[in-house]
Parts: structure tokens; sequence; C-alpha cells
């Protein structure tokens, strides 16, 4: 498996909480449910923050919306905290809301790279750019890497080439493509 900065891209592809209604006797969850999201955003990995998340999806009454972000969030931390299958169920249950959600596609992704399944990656990262996520370049440079990783080097030039033009502030993109050599046939 590789060792690349797919580190540095986790918080980018946290869920936002959407608005739902504030009365009183849920402003803790509410709470919760917000924190959650900026733990997950915060790269924080602690048990401490698995928790706040779970508190958040014990005891706040959510939308469906709310809930998928919220188990996007708490996967998100406990990727970070290296608990890849925890990681996986908070991301299957997202899904079981909205199989449409891209960012639970695109952390899966993540995810299973990270574990070295590149070909679920691939898989992953494909669906969250059809489903259009809020971080595509990200989605391009995981499904390169795992291009890379299964030996399709042309296709992880290309996608590495789009997460740089994408995101051209970005430095991981231009940091692996500087380890290729093109040549003209």
């Amino acid at each position: 498996m590789k060792t690349l900065s797919v580190l540095a891209v986790m918080a980018v592809v946290t869920a936002a909480p959407s608005a739902a209604s504030t009365r009183e006797s849920l402003v803790f969850g509410r709470a919760a449910m917000e924190r959650c999201f900026q733990l997950a955003q915060g790269k924080e990995r602690s048990p401490a923050a698995i928790d706040t998340c779970t508190v958040a999806l014990d005891t706040f009454n959510m939308t469906s919306d709310e809930r998928a972000g919220t188990l996007v969030n708490r996967g998100i931390i406990r990727m970070l905290a290296k608990q890849p299958v925890n990681a996986n169920l908070d991301f299957d249950a997202a899904l079981e809301i909205d199989p449409n959600l891209a960012e639970a596609w695109l952390n899966k992704g993540v995810n299973d790279f990270r574990i070295g399944d590149s070909a679920s990656a691939l898989r992953y990262a494909d669906r969250a750019l059809a489903l259009h996520t809020n971080r595509p370049a990200v989605a391009y440079y995981v499904r390169g890497l795992a291009n890379e990783d299964t030996g399709n080097l042309r296709a992880a030039y290309n996608d590495l080439q789009s997460a740089r033009r994408i995101e051209p502030q970005w430095q991981d993109p231009s940091a692996q493509l500087a380890r290729y050599q093109v040549r003209k046939n």
C-alpha cells in the first residue's frame, strides 16, 4: 500500500449539518451535531470526538439529511482514529439513508484506499464523481492513487492532473505528479 498523503484531505469532505427545528429541549443534541461536524473538519480522532457524534445521533431528533451527514462525520473521525471497519459502518449507514450522498461514497473510497483496497476505492471515487461530490479534486486524487496502485498509470496521471486543475492551490496532486515522467512515443 502507498503511504501517500490521503490523510490531508479528510476534513475537506465532511458533511455540513443542515438547518432543522431548534426546540429548547434539543439544544444539546443540535450542539453535539454541530460539534461533530467541527471535529471532523478539524481532523480530530479522539474517543471523545467519536462520543460527541454518538451523543448527537442518540439524543437529537434529526432530519434524515442531518443524520446521514452526522454519520459521515463520525465515520471520518473513526477513519482518522484508525477504525476503518467502524468508519465503513457509518458510511454505509449514511448511504442507507441516502444512497446518493456523494460525500459518503467519497469517504468510503478514501477509507478503502487507506486500508489497501484500491479496487473498491476506485469504484467509490467513481460513484462520488458521478453524484457530483462537493470535492471532485479529492475524488480524482483518490482515484489517481488507486489507479496507480492497480497499475493503470495513464489513468492515474490523468486523474492527478484533473485534481491539480480543479484545486491548483492544493499541493498534494502536484507532489504526486512530480514522481511521473512523461515520454512522447
